[in-house]
């Protein structure tokens, strides 16, 4: 089982005992945030595809971690600010940010795919994402301030 506590770490704790299996670390802020050191109070999302543990965080960042043993596997350069939502596919990862873009980086690297800010929508002037993506096998679903939208994944 893995959780973020109030201390912004994560930890793997066995479902058996609750003991504690490995803790991965306060996320760094990415290159131009604006911020030197992780801060002390942060908001983490996790989703997992089984084959990584992906969380956010209030900062923007954007982690992969192994459930193995909590290592960094890749942190995203995407820095399109704090994050609602974390959702993924196996494929990609879908980021909702906070009243600003949507991203989609790649699963297994971490690369942005592409990213889209709805305030540049030219029938709905202003939008902004809010909220948790949702997807089928051909489209990815987001809530705006103003309706709701489908993009094609790929």
């Amino acid at each position: 089982m893995i959780a973020a506590s109030g201390d912004v770490i994560i930890h793997a704790l066995d479902p058996a005992s609750g003991e504690t299996r490995w803790t991965a670390p306060r996320a760094q802020p990415p290159r131009g945030s604006g911020l030197t050191t992780p801060p002390d109070v942060d908001s983490r999302g996790l989703t997992s595809d089984a084959v990584r543990i992906y969380a956010s965080s209030s900062t923007g960042a954007v982690v992969a971690l192994s459930p193995a043993d909590g290592t960094q596997l890749w942190a995203s350069p995407a820095n399109l600010s704090a994050l609602f939502d974390l959702r993924t596919d196996g494929e990609s990862v879908f980021a909702v940010h906070f009243f600003g873009p949507l991203g989609v980086l790649d699963a297994a690297t971490g690369a942005v795919r592409w990213a889209y800010d709805g305030t540049r929508f030219a029938a709905v002037p202003g939008e902004r994402f809010t909220g948790t993506a949702a997807f089928d096998t051909a489209n990815l679903y987001v809530n705006g301030a103003k309706g709701y939208y489908a993009f094609r994944k790929k």
